[in-house]
């Protein structure tokens, strides 16, 4: 073992639902604005541990690479075309609407002012 291995704390390994719930917040990040897509460009399927996460990962880069968006419609119409069914379509829109935003932070801080006016 090298002196630089050894002189660095160990981290705990990261629990099966911490994997799950990045891969799910980068996947709906994704859906929600392809801009973010160059961060995340180089990965592929292969490094999420969900079979389902790395297809709809792999029909994101496919769509955006082909110069089209890619949203719960496109993603979803590959999916289908690659035998996912409904379940997955409809994973795709929990992806999406569970993904905090700037727009969605705004709109909750407006609301969450106006309900303690009342």
């Amino acid at each position: 073992m090298s002196a630089l291995c050894a002189a660095q704390p160990s981290r705990p390994p990261r629990e099966p639902s911490d994997v799950l719930d990045a891969e799910q917040a980068v996947l709906g990040a994704l859906l929600v604005d392809n801009r973010g897509f160059a961060h995340v460009a180089d990965l592929s399927r292969e490094v999420f541990s969900s079979e389902l996460h790395g297809e709809i990962f792999a029909a994101i880069k496919a769509e955006i690479s082909a110069g089209n968006a890619a949203d719960i419609v496109t993603v979803g119409e590959r999916l289908r075309r690659a035998g996912y069914g409904g379940d997955a379509i409809a994973h795709l829109a929990r992806l999406a609407a569970n993904v905090p935003s700037a727009a969605r932070a705004g709109a909750l801080r407006r609301e969450t002012a106006r309900a303690r006016h009342r």
